[in-house]
């Protein structure tokens, strides 16, 4: 919600340049910057603490973020910069704007045999100086036939320039393919008279059918997409909606459902970014280091830069559940180029829950692990004798043989100064832990929405809603919900409220939020969640969670409208569904 800002500090007698930003990714903005600027490396300090959102917008490095750095070298004085919102709509970037038309080949009872695409997106006026305009068609390709047995595809992109602003990677910025392809189910079903429930079910690749390759080339395994459709449809009970939907009718009143089933690279495979090729995100290991400090407490520094994910309080809950100690024993750092781990990521692309949680977990289980060979030396024991309880290594079966982690790192200290430096080992008790990208690294979901539409005034409400979800073991409950939830009222808002307008003449009318609608608590509805935990797909099973719910509710809740707006022969072709648009498709208004 917050816009872009940030204070440049330039400091003349030692040439040094601190930029505190608002932004998701400091290793790149301090790279880029230095490159852009001209600055050495080392004199360049990037601090970014709270960010107020971002979803992509504050990802990359901006023109405001180079003029301003420029203009505090200039001036040899702070400068600051903080976005009105006005600025933020006109220029911050925008996203969501491609057309795309599908053809597909489909047998007599609703078999996907292949597809055709073409797609045109609008880069507006100027692309991302670190990022192609060409990857968001190119991951909208690899990731659409999802989790479908799609065998055959064709697929030309074209990008086109405009006076629009800057297209930028708004979150789940391949949500295009879902929306597409999931709509396109329902067409198949409404034109061979099936439920488009039977149609996801006669496409579906089953548990029998992993591992294999998607035909644009990323390994699946472990996917559970059918499994949440059938979750799914065992809470729906659609005969009897069908009942009640048939009823309403009869009196005037117009309901619908509508389902889509998501596949989310969270992170995805190891071989998913070879997939996109040029232009992806780097898919590096992630880097975590351990700290034990003086007072007995454990610092974890981390390469993420949370924007509103929660971060501080899962990584904080995996180091305290390790270590048995309590989560206010662990202090979570991030955002600080001058001290994080270096990553050209940060935080994005659902990465989190799975690279920066499997680096925090190796980096402390090897803090935890020279904790206990530093008291094994001290209580001349073996080190395969201890045992870690409530923050203490102990003599297991003999508890007060032991020692707490405070004490420990003061015997640390002293077993340096006696024997380490002479070895030219560091002192005190640090890990360093870099974790790769694991096999499997899908999440999937489906989504079911239920609609009525009222064709007096357009307004469409949102009965109930449910997502039936599998992100692997959960860290939080609570964070992984309140990521569904955020996301699918964002997706929510991409159907009914947000749109950026221009007039004929490519002027904006869109530059404030009377304008730019946006869904309150009032407009969202209670979204029900159902979570799936499929078996472990390795040593770590926390898999991401934020961007499905962005992706799947479009689709969704766009199938449901065209549900109930059936009796009017409706094919729904655009995404955005104001009042006026609804009246239109059911010939209310010319």
């Amino acid at each position: 919600m917050e816009g872009r800002g940030g204070v440049a500090d330039y400091r003349p007698a030692t040439g040094e340049l601190v930029y505190h930003a608002a932004h998701q990714n400091p290793h790149a903005l301090h790279v880029e910057l230095a490159q852009l600027l001209d600055l050495p490396a080392e004199r360049l300090h990037v601090r970014c603490g709270d960010i107020g959102g971002s979803f992509g917008q504050k990802a990359y490095v901006s023109r405001e973020d180079v003029a301003v750095c420029a203009a505090a070298v200039a001036l040899g004085r702070p400068v600051a910069w903080i976005e009105d919102r006005s600025e933020n709509l006109l220029a911050a970037g925008h996203a969501r704007d491609e057309e795309l038309t599908v053809d597909a080949a489909v047998t007599a009872d609703g078999v996907v045999l292949g597809l055709a695409v073409r797609m045109t997106l609008d880069e507006g006026a100027y692309q991302l100086s670190t990022l192609p305009s060409t990857i968001v068609p190119t991951i909208v390709r690899v990731l659409l036939p999802g989790p479908y047995r799609i065998e055959h595809l064709r697929f030309d992109a074209t990008v086109v320039a405009t006076n629009k602003a800057t297209y930028v990677a708004y979150r789940g910025p391949w949500e295009a393919e879902t929306w597409v392809r999931e709509r396109l189910l329902d067409v198949i079903a409404r034109r061979l008279d099936l439920e488009p429930l039977e149609v996801r079910r006669r496409n579906l690749l089953r548990a029998a059918d992993f591992p294999r390759r998607m035909i644009t080339g990323p390994t699946m395994e472990s996917v559970t997409a059918a499994e949440t459709l059938e979750a799914a449809a065992a809470l729906v009970d659609l005969p009897a909606f069908r009942d009640e939907q048939r009823a309403a009718r009869a009196q005037g009143r117009y309901l619908g459902f509508g389902l889509a089933t998501v596949l989310e690279p969270a992170p995805g495979p190891p071989d998913y970014g070879a997939a996109i090729g040029a232009g992806a995100a780097p898919r590096s290991a992630q880097r975590a280091v351990a700290r034990l400090e003086r007072d007995g407490t454990v610092t974890v520094l981390t390469s993420q830069s949370p924007h509103g994910h929660g971060h501080q309080t899962t990584l904080a809950q995996l180091a305290a559940d390790r270590l048995d100690v309590g989560l206010d024993a662990i202090r979570v750092v991030h955002g600080d180029t001058r001290y994080t781990p270096f990553n050209r990521v940060g935080t994005g692309g659902s990465r989190a829950a799975t690279l920066a949680s499997g680096a925090v977990l190796g980096a402390i289980d090897e803090l935890a692990d020279q904790a206990m060979r530093v008291t094994a030396q001290h209580l001349e024991a073996s080190r395969d004798d201890l045992e870690l309880r409530a923050g203490r290594v102990q003599v297991r079966g003999t508890p007060a043989a032991g020692r707490t982690l405070t004490e420990i790192a003061a015997l640390a200290e002293t077993l340096h100064a006696d024997t380490g430096a002479a070895s030219g080992a560091p002192p005190g008790i640090e890990a360093t832990f870099d974790f790769a990208i694991p096999n499997g690294g899908w999440s999937q979901a489906t989504h079911c929405a239920w609609v009525a539409v009222d064709l007096d005034t357009g307004l469409v409400e949102i009965v109930r809603y449910l997502v039936v979800e599998d992100c692997g073991a959960m860290i939080n409950p609570a964070i992984v919900e309140g990521q569904i939830r955020g996301g699918v009222a964002q997706g929510i808002a991409g159907v009914l409220y947000e749109w950026f307008a221009y007039d004929g003449d490519g002027q904006p009318r869109t530059a404030s939020l009377v304008d730019y609608l946006l869904p309150t608590a009032v407009e969202i509805p209670t979204i029900e969640i159902v979570h799936l935990e499929s078996p472990p797909q390795g040593p770590l099973d926390f898999r991401g969670v934020g961007e499905g719910g962005a992706i799947g509710a479009p689709a969704a809740l766009t199938n449901a409208i065209e549900d109930a707006l059936a009796p009017f022969g409706v094919t729904v072709t655009d995404q955005y569904l104001p009042p006026t648009r609804i009246l239109e498709l059911a010939g209310r208004l010319a």
